[in-house]
């Protein structure tokens, strides 16, 4: 998935306004790589600070200051996010689309954040999603989980969201909104022919031997992992992004199982390749959950911060 801002946003009225970081801070938000097709994603103030570079409490001011704008509404009780113009050039009402709405919808864990939507969201959407099976019924689930768990807490409870997707349901918002335009500087979509490489599925694996000495090797790449790593890859299309996120597994003592058994004896906890590449584990490796306590590392950590920026608009 692509995001594009259109050349108008810095002529809206709204953007003038802003300084040269609330500006940043709202492009971030409408081209970051955990941006979902509702307009709602699950994304923590640690990763905003960590993908930004700003430090927590200046996340804290502009989340506020864009709330008071009327342009987003944040749950930090379920640290997510919801851009309220996000529908205005992201909705068709190809069925496609709709239904990847609808499963995107299904994820979203803040009622707050699901009333807002449907109370701002055009009738013609609404009729579209109940047409298509979304319920509104859903507004009145109640939910008490928030990514921002302790570290290492939660290793057998982690889910590969990916793994419910039904095949047959791509998301191709690219195509369906190629020309769509975007005056208020909100996200849209760019034509297919800027579609990041094809995957190099050989090149990362040999990169993952290369590195992470400490975990099992792969000996099978099936469909399920080809797919993880064609997600994670749309994300980061660069292999220089690979080897230092490989580096920071491979120096973590928690992942590479370098930690004494557990008080019951149980051998320490080891990754392996499939495990990394899983989207929760994989966006709380990068936000250095698993590194070590005293790590010195720091030109590693410089490095794939830098790399993070670089391509976090995938």
């Amino acid at each position: 998935m692509f995001r594009k801002v259109e050349v108008s946003f810095w002529q809206d009225s709204d953007m003038l306004e802003l300084t040269p970081e609330g500006k940043y801070f709202y492009l971030y938000l409408l081209t970051n790589p955990h941006t979902a097709l509702c307009g709602i994603y699950e994304i923590s103030k640690r990763i905003m600070s960590f993908e930004t570079g700003f430090n927590i409490d200046t996340i804290d001011k502009l989340i506020k200051q864009f709330e008071e704008r009327g342009k987003i509404v944040y749950d930090p009780e379920t640290s997510e996010i919801f851009i309220k113009n996000w529908h205005r050039y992201n909705f068709t009402t190809s069925p496609k689309v709709v239904k990847g709405i609808i499963y995107d919808l299904k994820k979203v864990k803040s009622r707050k954040l699901l009333v807002s939507f449907w109370n701002t969201i055009p009738d013609d959407m609404k009729n579209a999603l109940i047409e298509y099976g979304y319920s509104i019924d859903t507004l009145s689930i109640p939910y008490g989980y928030s990514m921002d768990t302790e570290p290492h807490k939660d290793i057998d409870k982690d889910i590969d969201i990916d793994k419910d997707l039904d095949k047959d349901i791509e998301i191709d918002i690219d195509m369906e909104k190629k020309n769509k335009t975007a005056p208020d500087g909100s996200v849209s979509s760019q034509d297919c022919e800027d579609s990041p490489p094809r995957t190099p599925y050989k090149q990362i694996v040999e990169l993952y031997h290369r590195i992470c000495k400490s975990l099992p090797r792969v000996k099978v790449l099936n469909e399920t992992r080809k797919r993880l790593l064609r997600a994670r890859w749309k994300e980061y299309p660069d292999l220089s992004f690979w080897e230092e996120f490989f580096r920071r597994v491979e120096n973590s003592d928690f992942l590479t199982a370098r930690v004494p058994p557990g008080k019951d004896g149980r051998p320490p906890f080891l990754a392996d390749f499939e495990w990394i590449i899983r989207p929760n584990n994989f966006a709380k490796i990068l936000e250095g959950r698993y590194d070590n306590r005293d790590d010195s590392r720091r030109d590693i950590q410089a490095t794939i911060e830098k790399l993070v920026q670089k391509w976090g608009r995938y």
